[in-house]
């Protein structure tokens, strides 16, 4: 039976980025990055609004909220060495009424405690204002490493990367069963009508949505449920809305219940609201 060092299942940019870099810790192993569907980045990484979070929402000392910050700087940090289309254009996190002022310090804390770049509270409808005319609320806080990225760019940027290195990318490639063993894991894909099985030392679970039912091939006690969130994107132009236009910053409301939103780990437990996002045409 063919054996592959380290099996990566999910092709979107956690796979692909996890793929690459282990093709250059480890030159010589073979890994083989396992996709669904036709195309990379057909899924989440591919329909999403792009937007690069700062970690001000999540709980401090949590893996999230280190791999948030950490992210951002990184991802700033490939984009540009990668020519990506990326740009920190700042977010406003708005109070509308004085309800908010004890959710809106509370992220203020958040991003404190979470060492947050260059995070500043606005005070002031007038001082929001200089930062964008067109939204009106009586507090903010500003954090500038908030940024949008190019998805699809980066997706394909990936993709060439980890095709210049020992790494193998199989595409309409299902996998359909996993059976660990005491020495590895054995794989059944389905790729294209034909099924096939090899095995595998290592497997990295970077199945996006479907991530919880891949840990139940491995282990039928694995104790996760994702359960997802559906958003839908609405566009428009300074020409057809010139009063709720806004120029670059992306603009949130404060979460409904901010404690309620993520668990002591950061996990998301429920999120709604209507946001403004700049995206690359």
């Amino acid at each position: 039976m063919e054996s592959i060092d380290i099996t990566i299942i999910g092709g979107g940019c956690n796979g692909l980025a996890a793929g690459l870099a282990l093709a250059k810790e480890y030159p010589g192993r073979t890994i083989a990055i396992f996709e669904k569907q036709k195309f990379l980045g057909e899924e989440q990484s591919g329909h999403n609004s792009g937007v690069k979070h700062s970690g001000i929402f999540y709980h401090p000392g949590s893996l999230k909220a280190r791999l948030c910050v950490r992210g951002n700087e990184l991802l700033s940090r490939f984009t540009e060495e990668h020519g990506v289309a990326s740009k920190n254009v700042g977010k406003l996190t708005v109070a509308a009424t004085p309800d908010d002022l004890s959710k809106l310090a509370e992220l203020e804390e958040r991003a404190r405690k979470n060492a947050v770049p260059g995070f500043r509270r606005l005070t002031s409808r007038e001082e929001i204002k200089e930062y964008e005319p067109n939204v009106d609320a009586i507090a903010a806080l500003y954090t500038p490493s908030t940024g949008i990225v190019n998805a699809a760019e980066y997706v394909k940027k990936l993709e060439s990367l980890v095709n210049g290195t020992q790494g193998m990318i199989l595409k309409r490639a299902r996998v359909t069963n996993v059976n660990a063993q005491d020495d590895g894991f054995i794989l059944t894909v389905n790729q294209e009508g034909e099924k096939y099985q090899f095995k595998s030392n290592l497997i990295i679970n970077a199945a996006g949505l479907f991530a919880d039912e891949v840990g139940r091939m491995i282990n039928p006690d694995f104790p996760y449920q994702i359960k997802p969130l559906k958003g839908e994107y609405m566009k428009f132009s300074k020409k057809a809305g010139s009063d709720i236009y806004v120029r670059e910053l992306n603009v949130y409301p404060v979460p409904k219940d901010i404690p309620g939103m993520f668990d002591q780990w950061g996990k998301l437990k429920e999120m709604s609201g209507v946001h403004l996002t700049s995206v690359f045409e």
